[in-house]
C-alpha cells in the first residue's frame, strides 16, 4: 500500500506522538514502582520511533519482528548505526515479551532506570550516531527522529 504524502507525514507525527507519550508515561510507571508497565512503554517509546523511521523510508509493517529486523539491515548492519543501538532494541524487546507474557516476572528499579537513562559515554561511534553518544530513551529516540528527517 502507498500512502500519499500528506497521510505519510500525519502517521509519522502519530507514531512520534505516541512514542512521545509512551516517554512521559515511563516517568510516571517509574515514580510509582509500576515496573512491569514501565518496561512496556520504554520498548514502545522506541518502537513508535521506529515506525516512524520506517515510514519515512517508505517501509510499513505492525509487525514488531519485520520492523527491529529492517531497522538493523537498513541503519545497523550497514554502519550507518554503532551496533550497540541494535542491542539495546533487542533487549528492550526481549524485556518487554517476559514482562509481557511471562508470569511472575519482576524487574530490578535499577535495571529499569538503567533501561530508560544509560548514561552516556563514547562507545564506537559510526556515522550519524557519533551525534548521539548517550543512550537513554530518550536520546535514542531523539536520534530516531534525527535520522527520519536525514534520510526520511
Amino acid at each position: 500500500m502507498s500512502l500519499e504524502a500528506n497521510e505519510r507525514a500525519e502517521r509519522i507525527q502519530y507514531s512520534l506522538d505516541e512514542a512521545n507519550e509512551s516517554i512521559e508515561d515511563v516517568k510516571l510507571l517509574i515514580e510509582n514502582d509500576r515496573l512491569r508497565a514501565a518496561v512496556n512503554r520504554i520498548y514502545y517509546g522506541v518502537f513508535n520511533s521506529l515506525l516512524a523511521l520506517g515510514l519515512a523510508n517508505d517501509f510499513e509493517t505492525s509487525k514488531h519482528q519485520q520492523l527491529l529486523g529492517w531497522f538493523n539491515r537498513n541503519f545497523i548492519y550497514k554502519s550507518l548505526l554503532d551496533p550497540k543501538f541494535g542491542k539495546i532494541i533487542n533487549k528492550a524487546s526481549n524485556r518487554r515479551t517476559r514482562g509481557d507474557y511471562e508470569a511472575y516476572v519482576e524487574f530490578d528499579k535499577e535495571v529499569i532506570l538503567e533501561m530508560f537513562d544509560e548514561p552516556p559515554h563514547a562507545g564506537n561511534c559510526k556515522g550519524i550516531d557519533k551525534i548521539y553518544m548517550g543512550c537513554s530513551i530518550r536520546t535514542r529516540q531523539l536520534m530516531f527522529n534525527e535520522l527520519m528527517i536525514i534520510y526520511g
